[in-house]
């Protein structure tokens, strides 16, 4: 349904799944913000996976204040406790926005992997949220080849299956372009 890490470009299709509903995109009839979207320069979708970014930390909040997010997990290989660090994400989304670097990798190895060995499990709207501030941390201060759609699609996806998806994403473009014309004004 979605990538969990990241991705290539997905060949015809841009897939953007919300909870268990995917929904599929054409290069051929593709969405017109989705358009806008891929029309972006480099630093105009680098404004649109912060704002996106920062959406997805709104929601692992809302998951983590709400206890949907277990905050201790038991790691299988050595069977030790570990406690989820929660401000992981936004400290990550601090560094992008400031481009300082810090040990945030490191921080973020034993979750990911926790998660992808399931030992750390929790709803799909959170781990989408995780995933997205994860992945655009790993683009921008990493300079990991990252599929731009990914973060997108990650960071929409944890708003939650009924959730209005297209609102979020107008308002990024939006600003991202608005942000070009004043440069050129």
């Amino acid at each position: 349904m979605f990538q969990k890490q990241n991705g290539s470009e997905y060949n015809k299709h841009i897939h953007l799944s919300v909870g268990l509903q995917p929904l599929m995109i054409s290069d051929v009839n593709m969405h017109p913000i989705a358009e806008r979207f891929f029309a972006l320069n480099d630093e105009q979708k680098r404004l649109v996976h912060i704002s996106m970014a920062s959406i997805a930390l709104t929601s692992w909040r809302r998951h983590v204040s709400s206890e949907s997010v277990p905050l201790k997990y038991q790691e299988t290989v050595a069977g030790t406790f570990q406690v989820v660090d929660v401000e992981l994400p936004a400290e990550a989304l601090e560094a992008v926005i400031s481009g300082v670097r810090s040990n945030i990798a490191k921080r973020y190895l034993e979750p990911i992997c926790a998660m992808q060995d399931d030992d750390w499990e929790f709803n799909d709207d959170a781990e989408m949220a995780y995933y997205a501030i994860y992945n655009t941390y790993r683009k921008y201060i990493e300079g990991k080849e990252i599929d731009n759609w990914l973060i997108v699609n990650q960071s929409l996806s944890s708003l939650g299956k009924d959730a209005d998806i297209m609102s979020p994403l107008k308002l990024a473009v939006d600003s991202a372009e608005k942000s070009e014309n004043k440069k050129n004004t």
